[in-house]
């Protein structure tokens, strides 16, 4: 587990923010992160259905919250994956 964190650009300190659609499935990791490596970790418990809701929102100044080159904008095919 530890390489794969590794392979995936953990550097030592770093907080793993574990995150999924429902927050089900992203569990697995944090608990392998936390409980089994000692890394901290931390669930975003709002997920892609919370996160999503902001992809094309406005702030109050008609400003887009999420811009369009932003990687975690969830309607855009090349940041997400339909379920």
């Amino acid at each position: 587990m530890k390489q794969l964190f590794q392979e995936a650009g953990y550097k030592k300190g770093q907080i793993i923010d574990a995150y999924c659609r429902t927050g089900r499935k992203a569990n697995l990791p944090l608990m392998a992160a936390t409980a089994i490596l000692g890394y901290p970790a931390k669930m975003y418990d709002g997920s892609w259905i919370q996160w999503g809701q902001l992809a094309n929102n406005q702030d109050k100044n008609g400003t887009e919250i999420l811009p369009e080159e932003n990687k975690w904008r969830t309607d855009i095919d090349k940041y997400s994956v339909v379920i």
